[in-house]
């Protein structure tokens, strides 16, 4: 992920804005930005569950972010069934 600096030609970097990751899993995942978890908001556990992770405190034009998910299913020593991402969202706000 890049940040870029004007969208539409309005810079977009006048005001503090936020990076938002957006994810709803199947049965259990966890986030990792940069290589690194937050080990309160980046586990996701549960059937469903929407999980959002903050990116960046402040948007900062040009940087770069590499986000990884890891998906599994449950029970880890059994699993059954099938793994899914059902939506991925990036938001600035």
């Amino acid at each position: 992920m890049a940040l870029w600096h004007t969208v539409s030609s309005v810079n977009r970097f006048s005001r503090v804005m936020l990076h938002w990751f957006e994810t709803n899993v199947d049965n259990y995942g966890e986030v990792y930005v940069d290589g690194k978890i937050d080990r309160v908001n980046g586990v996701i556990t549960g059937n469903n569950v929407g999980k959002r992770i903050q990116i960046e405190d402040s948007a900062v034009p040009g940087s770069e972010h590499v986000i990884a998910v890891f998906v599994c299913n449950a029970p880890l020593a059994e699993p059954v069934g099938t793994i899914f991402m059902r939506y991925t969202t990036l938001a600035i706000e």
